[in-house]
């Protein structure tokens, strides 16, 4: 295997944005083997431990499990906090927003979502940016990280579901100042802004039951 960094995964951003974000703000090189068919997903999915992607490889590593995936980036790459107490804020602020990420996408399978947008933007999600952003904001100063001074895969992570929230739900995003603060700031790193303009970047957030979708604020633009 090559030493640079591989990432296979579907032709969507899903789990994978958050390593794509890690990269392009380090500015690492990496490869990426996107699938874009269920065919081509169906040859794979034997050969896959678990039945699921991404998988990582680099250099003579290859495995798969979303979050084993972040941390190694985040232990190898200096985005893992100073300390033992930073790096367990590390895990307890991505275990929060990966829950976060699980509620909006279980809503998006639901068969009736679309008749009921108003009342999970204002029950569910309200409820989960409410308490992301009280535990963003939980030391006196006004944030600019997840976690200490410095970047941590948490920034990362948390900016890909929050950038999701702003697409999907805007209003919801602005109703949580600290956040919005957050996520426009984070758009804005050069690295980051460098990849969200590069066209590289897949136009499609997920799968939901009624099939792919994209990132509305493409239309709009």
């Amino acid at each position: 295997m090559s030493a640079k960094p591989r990432i296979i995964y579907f032709d969507i951003r899903g789990r994978a944005e958050a390593i794509r974000l890690m990269f392009e703000e380090l500015g690492v090189a990496y490869d990426e083997q996107r699938l874009r068919s269920s065919a081509q997903w169906r040859a794979m999915k034997p050969q896959t431990p678990f039945g699921a992607l991404p998988i990582y490889e680099e250099g003579d590593l290859r495995f798969a499990q979303t979050q084993a995936i972040y941390r190694h980036i985040a232990r190898t790459r200096d985005l893992y906090g100073r300390d033992e107490r930073e790096r367990v804020e590390c895990d307890v602020g991505a275990e929060a927003v990966n829950e976060a990420i699980e509620t909006l996408w279980r809503f998006f399978w639901e068969p009736d979502y679309k008749d009921k947008l108003e009342a999970f933007a204002g029950g569910p999600l309200a409820e989960t940016l409410l308490d992301l952003e009280r535990w963003f904001t939980r030391s006196s100063r006004a944030p600019t990280y997840w976690v200490g001074n410095a970047l941590t895969y948490v920034d990362f992570v948390a900016y890909r579901y929050l950038d999701e929230v702003d697409a999907l739900f805007p209003a919801s995003l602005a109703a949580r100042p600290a956040l919005l603060a957050f996520h426009r700031a984070f758009q804005a790193r050069p690295g980051i802004a460098a990849y969200l303009a590069s066209g590289r970047r897949p136009a499609v957030f997920g799968i939901c039951i009624d099939g792919l979708k994209l990132d509305p604020r493409l239309a709009r633009d």
